[in-house]
């Protein structure tokens, strides 16, 4: 079974090139126009697409990509019509185009929280600020950033020049 957290999930789809998802539908629509086409070039037509005036034998290609497309979109408009194996591979193909999608629709949707994530994983870790105050004194700032999920969280302690605690902080 796939173990993944969301946010591994959130990772994997923030790393996915948009030219990939769009290659990937391309090949599921063509693909699957050629499983069409091939079942209703069989010598029985039984398992292949049907056009409006009930034939099989003049199915071509333009017709399979057509039927694919509309399938994987899930409009159904029901002008060409699966019979027999062209079934199951139409319900498949709907399974695989509604996953698709998903993945599509969080990849545009995580826009925006990626350029955060990359942000917070960028500045994560540990920094050391020397700050001078107004009485020209020196304070030294020791900080711990982290990255959460969507959750960014900080702490530290200050000390002054001499190595004095001067307090704590968390966020």
């Amino acid at each position: 079974m796939l173990n993944l957290r969301s946010n591994q999930l959130t990772v994997i789809i923030d790393r996915l090139k948009s030219v990939y998802l769009i290659a990937a539908f391309l090949a599921l629509t063509f693909g699957f126009a050629f499983g069409y086409l091939g079942f209703s070039k069989t010598p029985l037509s039984a398992d292949g697409l049907r056009l409006p005036d009930n034939s099989t034998n003049n199915v071509t290609f333009g017709d399979a990509v057509y039927f694919s497309i509309i399938t994987e979109a899930t409009l159904g408009y029901g002008d060409i019509h699966p019979y027999g194996w062209s079934r199951v591979l139409a319900c498949f193909q709907v399974l695989f185009g509604l996953v698709l999608a998903g993945v599509a629709v969080a990849k545009i949707t995580s826009i925006q929280g990626r350029d955060l994530r990359l942000v917070a994983q960028k500045t994560s870790g540990d920094w050391i600020e020397f700050m001078r105050v107004k009485n020209g004194r020196i304070n030294v700032s020791f900080v711990t950033i982290g990255f959460s999920g969507a959750v960014v969280r900080y702490d530290g302690e200050c000390h002054l020049e001499s190595g004095e605690p001067a307090g704590f902080w968390r966020g």
